[in-house]
């Protein structure tokens, strides 16, 4: 075998390991800013939600402790 071929098989093996390595980089940060502002969104919804439970327990805190009254 010619050392042209192996060269060549050489330099197209390290370009394409170098172009994956390369994007997979590139990806992974980008994925991660958005799965951070995925987190952040979540996060605002599930305290509202949290709000909107202890709103609903002191209201029935309070139906209850006049209901007792009656």
């Amino acid at each position: 075998m010619d050392w042209v071929q192996v060269l060549t098989v050489f330099i197209i093996v390290a370009t394409n390991l170098t172009t994956v390595i390369i994007l997979h980089c590139h990806l992974d940060a980008k994925f991660t800013g958005i799965i951070q502002a995925n987190r952040d969104e979540t996060n605002e919804i599930l305290r509202g939600i949290q709000e909107e439970m202890k709103d609903f327990h002191g209201r029935l805190c309070a139906i209850e402790e006049r209901n007792k009254g009656k």
